[in-house]
């Protein structure tokens, strides 16, 4: 976000950063019901995710203000959904689709309760605060993951990764905590 939009994060933005990405790391690592391994396919797929992340944020960064949070949803979608649509079948086996209606019906419901509207309040939200602050905020994902899995699923964290969860809510507080004067904007597209 800094040569791109001129959003340079300062010293305790990055510091804040680093005890997230810690935590998210940790919160991976203490997962109870969960074998974690490391390889080379799983850095290839955790770096492609990491850039495409930051292309997206920047990229709401710069469409919401201009052109409204709908039409930069509509195009980010179609993006990632061009760029998977080459990147899985050169990867991976053959794409499964649901087998039956009430399956599509559920698919459909999933992205537009869960999916769109979370792209539409990240977008709307972004046309607001600097992407720094924005993509340090939603590393908060994991904790209600881990909160879910642990009520629903009985998918408990060890204590590392409680710890985890602890640094990334500590890092997540942390950026609201230290706002700066110049982090809101009120430009939005009419």
């Amino acid at each position: 976000s800094g040569p791109l939009l001129n959003e340079w994060p300062d010293r305790t933005r990055i510091a804040l950063l680093v005890v997230t990405l810690s935590g998210v790391w940790l919160s991976v690592l203490g997962a109870d019901a969960v074998t974690a391994t490391f390889g080379s396919s799983g850095l290839g797929w955790g770096l492609m995710a990491g850039v495409a992340y930051g292309a997206y944020t920047l990229f709401g960064r710069y469409a919401a203000p201009m052109y409204g949070s709908i039409p930069t949803v509509v195009y980010s979608t179609l993006g990632c959904v061009l760029f998977l649509a080459v990147a899985v079948p050169t990867t991976s086996g053959p794409i499964v689709w649901p087998a039956s209606t009430v399956a599509w019906l559920v698919l459909l419901a999933f992205s537009v309760l869960t999916i769109a509207v979370a792209h539409f309040l990240f977008f709307d939200a972004l046309a607001r605060i600097d992407a720094s602050r924005a993509s340090i905020a939603t590393a908060i994902e994991p904790v209600v993951a881990a909160s879910l899995a642990t009520a629903l699923l009985g998918q408990g964290l060890s204590a590392l990764g409680w710890a985890g969860i602890a640094l990334v809510v500590l890092g997540v507080a942390g950026v609201g905590a230290t706002a700066r004067d110049g982090d809101t904007t009120t430009v939005v597209a009419d």
